[in-house]
């Protein structure tokens, strides 16, 4: 598996108040309902589903993982990548959702990449031991051969800590770095923002540092809430996760919780905002309660194409 070496990288004040040493919100509004803060009542709403008959449903409908493939064409995607194919995955919760993981290595068999995108969330809990939830993503990785590499950022649920750990798996995480992936003397440049909605700890100046002005550039952050700190003319794509596009959507009305400061239809799939075209995937895997209604889970295939003018 690809492996690079890890970079100095600065532990922000806001990634020293992570949830294990300080469970207090930095700001309030945006995670007054996050669904981490209560816990305990789902544990209580699970029995009371499961007597109203439609907890197997939404557990059902969690396990039943689809693909959502995505041809893009972009005006200053260099030449050398067209066609070039990227893996998006986001949410996984790993540690709570075993078999939407089982069901995603199956779907990924001998599907050819050329590289893999992680987008944070690997823990379903926002403290505790990571072990478990690391051990079922290199199950899934392993079965992952990409032909350039596998890189990933950090999310809300997801400890600086365990940045060693997945590096030691053979996964590059970018913390406010770049990466450039080469092609026939053309480069690539993937942008790699740490949590911008939870921690408020993106920084896209210190990420675009060492990126050349006329790149192509693919901003890849756990929330899109991190495209208030980007000029439009300094992103091609951008990817995201942590919305999981609601998980449970009502007719008409849409999903009640989204937990992002952008319009609610960047809470799923393709859209485009300021001249940046951008993906929110629904995710993997569930938080707070494992099941899903009208949302369904998914892992993004991304197929790159240059525009043509």
């Amino acid at each position: 598996m690809y492996q690079l070496p890890a970079k100095k990288r600065v532990l922000t004040k806001r990634r020293l108040k992570e949830w294990e040493l300080n469970p207090f919100l930095f700001s309030f509004w945006q995670r007054l309902f996050h669904f981490e803060r209560f816990e305990f009542l789902f544990s209580l709403a699970i029995p009371l589903l499961k007597l109203s008959g439609i907890y197997q449903k939404g557990l059902a409908n969690a396990q039943n993982i689809r693909m959502h493939q995505i041809h893009l064409k972009l005006k200053r995607l260099p030449s050398a990548f067209d066609g070039y194919r990227i893996l998006f995955l986001a949410d996984l919760h790993a540690d709570s959702n075993e078999p939407v993981i089982r069901r995603l290595k199956k779907n990924l068999q001998n599907l050819p990449f050329d590289l893999v995108l992680l987008g944070g969330d690997y823990r379903f809990r926002i403290k505790g031991i990571m072990k478990k939830a690391l051990s079922i993503v290199l199950e899934l990785l392993d079965n992952l051969h990409p032909k350039d590499c596998i890189l990933g950022v950090l999310g809300n649920h997801d400890p600086w800590k365990s940045i060693e750990a997945m590096e030691a798996m053979g996964i590059r995480m970018l913390v406010n770095e770049a990466f450039s992936i080469e092609r026939n003397g053309q480069s690539l440049w993937i942008l790699g923002l740490d949590d911008a909605h939870f921690f408020e700890s993106d920084d896209f100046e210190r990420a675009n540092q060492t990126v050349p002005q006329d790149a192509f550039r693919l901003v890849l952050c756990h929330s899109n809430d991190a495209l208030m700190h980007i000029p439009p003319n300094q992103c091609d794509l951008f990817l995201s996760g942590h919305t999981h596009g609601g998980q449970i959507r009502f007719p008409v009305i849409g999903p009640l919780i989204i937990h992002s400061r952008f319009p609610r239809f960047m809470a799923q799939n393709y859209w485009q905002y300021k001249g940046i075209q951008g993906i929110t995937t629904t995710g993997v895997g569930t938080s707070g309660l494992p099941i899903r209604f009208n949302c369904p889970g998914e892992f993004v295939v991304l197929e790159l194409h240059k525009a043509m003018d």
